[in-house]
């Protein structure tokens, strides 16, 4: 019977457990650009960071989600190497706070991340890191509220309602102003129809703040208990009843 070649009979003498060894003990090509997370043996605050980053539903889940590999090995978009592996790197940026966080491309440090900067270390950061392009979602700008206002009277929120109605019209302040509970106080600010709604409902809102609140407004506050089961929230209460 004709032997096998040394060669074939060497390579088929290793096990399937052989071959995973020799396979895993080529080490991984280094992804060019990628971001180093730099921790110190006995440091809590790089503990803290890893644990929040690494948290069930957290940073790092979510990138790997979206097929970012997160590891030690340096094919990773995000290397989380000691800083004893790097003695020489450290040493050139005079690294002293860790975690320390940077993007490199090769052997260069092309973006860093400062701990204490405004801007969070979150997915968004970690793109820009390595791609050098923000994609953060802008925060829409809330426009400024806006209310009609003659410069009567001064502006001021958390109206009170005008009998058990929170968003009474004008006519409707207007009469209740000029009703028993109001008209002497309010005739002191003589042409009051001219006013705007706002600054209707502010003149109102410290008429009763003024005249002692709930003390004689049962009738034109809707009441104590009025306020206090109304369906609307508590912002929307005047302070004295909270």
């Amino acid at each position: 019977m004709r032997s096998l070649p040394i060669w074939l009979a060497v390579l088929l003498s290793f096990s399937a457990f052989d071959r995973r060894v020799l396979a895993a003990e080529e080490p991984p090509r280094p992804r060019k650009a990628r971001v180093l997370f730099i921790v110190r043996e006995a440091c809590p605050p790089c503990e803290e960071e890893l644990q929040r980053l690494r948290k069930p539903g957290g940073v790092f889940e979510a990138m790997k989600s979206v097929g970012w590999k997160i590891g030690a090995t340096p094919d990773s978009h995000v290397q989380i190497v000691p800083r004893e592996a790097l003695p020489e790197f450290v040493e050139s940026l005079k690294l002293t706070d860790f975690p320390a966080v940077a993007g490199i491309e090769g052997d260069e440090v092309v973006r860093y991340f400062k701990t204490g900067c405004t801007t969070p270390l979150d997915a968004w950061t970690f793109g820009w890191l390595i791609s050098g392009k923000n994609e953060r979602p802008t925060a829409e700008v809330p426009e400024p509220v806006r209310v009609a206002a003659t410069g009567s009277y001064r502006l001021r929120g958390n109206h009170w309602s005008v009998d058990g109605d929170w968003n009474p019209s004008k006519p409707t302040v207007l009469t209740h102003l000029r009703g028993p509970y109001h008209s002497t106080s309010a005739g002191a600010y003589g042409a009051i129809e001219n006013w705007s709604l706002e600054e209707l409902r502010s003149l109102h809102d410290d008429l009763h703040e003024r005249e002692g609140g709930l003390a004689s407004g049962v009738g034109y506050a809707g009441g104590a208990t009025a306020a206090r089961n109304s369906a609307k929230p508590a912002y929307m209460i005047p302070k004295a009843l909270r």
